[in-house]
């Protein structure tokens, strides 16, 4: 199944925001309870984002790249904590599979 048109393009964007913060390293050796606790602020960061884009305040289109900006903050944040989970998993599969192979 090919992803939608609005997919694709938000996928590109959270790639833009989530390259521009490659300097703070990795997110797989971070506790999932960090991660939601940064996706939450973020989260909040995102709310008076889209209420200024949407107040009208300030440059129009300005705005609203911000609020898209902060919209990509938080879904990194949920791709992050959903990756770190995947990973759980599969090391649960591993030990799993090697446990019933036995030695």
């Amino acid at each position: 199944m090919e992803p939608r048109t609005q997919l694709k393009w938000f996928a590109n964007k959270m790639e833009d925001v989530l390259s521009a913060n490659d300097h703070k390293g990795g997110w797989s050796d971070v506790d999932i309870v960090e991660l939601l606790e940064n996706a939450e602020i973020a989260w909040q960061k995102m709310e008076l984002e889209i209420g200024r884009a949407r107040e009208g305040s300030g440059d129009f289109i300005i705005r609203r790249n911000m609020a898209i900006k902060k919209c990509c903050d938080v879904a990194n944040f949920m791709m992050m904590i959903a990756n770190n989970i995947q990973d759980e998993i599969v090391l649960r599969e591993q030990v799993q599979k090697g446990v019933e192979e036995g030695p």
